[in-house]
């Protein structure tokens, strides 16, 4: 048995695997480029002394002990600092968390309340899980999809009453949050688990205790892209298990079915890095980011042709994450789409994602102030710079509530299926899914029917420049009747 102790200020894994990667020891394991002096020069040289850390399952670098036995130290530190049960690291991107929860609901029923501003990890896991959904619709703030009101779950809770659990995102991808905690205490009086998608919103718990993230809110299951804004590697998150209403039996084989079984050790240690600069600093990082933001806000708010969204847009129980700036010039004549293609060319400013109506910005904790000011005053100049367009064209929501689900996403994927043109697909039911990327949501899952209202919506949502995901050379999955 082991006698190793570990503390917040310890990254068992990141240090003892640092440690062990500046040894000199001759290595007959993968991988094969030894410590980068296989790799391709450039590669190489850029990669640095990180490429040593890139190493596989060893028992030298987990102190003698079990391949596992220093991820799961790190990962315990991980469930402390962050109010989880337990905590397991991922090196697939939150989406693997996601689709991992929907395996672990599988066996407590058939059917599950899907919020339907959901990623399209959420339809990867209903086809999975074999669980059919049953959407909620989404709040929406101007023009922005976010968390379902309180009066609707409980409407689809009464109605549902036998449901295997909740899945809602919160906040959304644009950084509007909601009333979360009505949602919590709902799922906690019908004892209906809860499982929230808070992929964009981990760092909320640093900004304001107020703020309803899932751990306060007593959630039984919640994911975290921890590399969005809260400083690990891209492709790393983490899963949150909150209560016992899920076992971690169940969870921890559930997520050896969408887990390499070769994690990267690079990935890894940059996620026990990540939580111990959080644990220490996380209050100081985001307040720095939060004061960014707001800085941002004050210093080009109030402008007649440039509208930057404050508190003052949101309905009653809807908040706004400070570190994300939603800016929209279409009054000045500029769709989001133009203006980030002029801030990126003309004024060497890139946002996260553009649209036809807005611009997103996310603030982080290691943005320089001067950048902050760059990208203020380069939105100043396009809002007193008349764009090539008139008026706004804002696009209506996607008609979701429109289309009938025929059969579980599953059943629709295991289906004779051809491809059809736009014109031709109206009425079909969905052998694949079409979603707006970023951020990701389907405009239609499998086994939906494809109504001509959202066909309508996708035709005008692509003439105005917007980018989608899952045509085929502009065609449509769907199976064959």
């Amino acid at each position: 048995m082991s006698t190793f102790s570990f503390a917040q200020k310890d990254a068992p894994l990141f240090d003892n695997f640092h440690q062990y990667s500046r040894r000199e020891i001759a290595a007959f394991h993968t991988p094969g480029h030894r410590g980068g002096r296989g790799c391709e020069g450039l590669f190489r040289r850029l990669g640095g002394d990180l490429l040593a850390l890139d190493l596989t399952e060893l028992k030298g670098a987990n102190l003698e002990q079990d391949p596992d036995f220093l991820l799961r130290a790190a990962e315990k530190l991980a469930a402390e600092a962050f109010g989880a049960a337990h905590s397991y690291f991922l090196v697939n991107g939150a989406s693997s968390g996601v689709v991992t929860a929907f395996l672990a609901l599988k066996g407590k029923g058939s059917t599950v309340l899907v919020a339907r501003n959901a990623h399209v990890s959420v339809l990867n896991g209903l086809v999975l899980s074999g669980l059919k959904p049953i959407f909620l619709s989404p709040t929406w703030v101007e023009g922005l999809p976010c968390l379902p009101a309180a009066e609707t779950v409980a409407k689809a809770l009464a109605a549902h009453p036998q449901v295997a659990g909740v899945f809602v995102t919160n906040p959304g991808y644009h950084g509007i949050y909601g009333p979360l905690d009505a949602i919590a205490t709902l799922c906690q009086a019908r004892k209906v688990p809860l499982v929230v998608d808070e992929a964009h919103g981990g760092h909320l718990r640093y900004i304001d205790p107020a703020i309803p993230e899932a751990s306060r809110v007593g959630a039984d299951l919640w994911v975290w892209g921890l590399h969005k804004l809260m400083g690990s590697l891209t492709q790393t998150g983490v899963l949150h298990l909150g209560s016992t209403v899920f076992s971690r039996e169940a969870v921890e084989e559930a997520l050896t079915l969408v887990s390499s079984t070769s994690p990267s050790y690079l990935l890894l240690s940059s996620l026990d890095s990540a939580r111990r600069q959080l644990y220490f600093h996380g209050r100081e990082m985001f307040t720095q980011a939060a004061e960014l933001g707001s800085f941002l806000r004050r210093s080009c708010g109030d402008r007649p042709r440039l509208k930057i969204m404050t508190a003052a847009h949101l309905p009653p129980g809807y908040g706004l994450d400070p570190t994300k700036v939603v800016v929209s010039l279409t009054a000045a004549g500029w769709s989001g789409l133009d203006a980030e293609e002029i801030l990126r060319r003309k004024y060497g400013v890139q946002a996260e994602y553009a649209d036809r109506d807005y611009l997103y910005f996310f603030i982080s904790y290691a943005q320089k102030e001067q950048e902050v000011t760059a990208l203020g005053e380069a939105l100043l100049a396009l809002a007193a710079t008349p764009g090539p367009e008139r008026g706004s064209r804002r696009l209506n929501p996607p008609p979701w509530a429109e289309a009938p689900l025929r059969l579980s996403p599953r059943a629709a994927t295991q289906r004779p299926a051809v491809y059809l043109s736009l014109a031709e697909a109206a009425g079909q039911i969905a052998a694949g899914w079409v979603g707006a990327y970023p951020p990701g949501i389907p405009l239609w899952v499998p086994g939906e029917e494809i109504t001509r209202s959202m066909l309508e919506w996708l035709t005008a949502f692509l003439a105005h420049g917007g980018y989608v995901r899952g045509l085929q050379q502009g065609k449509v999955k769907v199976i064959i009747q």
